[in-house]
């Protein structure tokens, strides 16, 4: 049992850092999304 609750953490901590790295990609998209407008309204 104890195997299976390590297996269960690791998938969750697993899922976590997944979507973590998601969140910051995408953070980072919107970041480069918003220089993009930025440079266009600039001109």
């Amino acid at each position: 049992m104890a195997g299976l609750q390590a297996s269960v953490w690791l998938t969750a901590e697993a899922l976590r850092a997944r979507r973590r790295a998601f969140l910051i990609n995408k953070y980072s998209e919107l970041c480069e999304l918003c220089a993009s407008v930025v440079n266009i309204l600039l001109k």
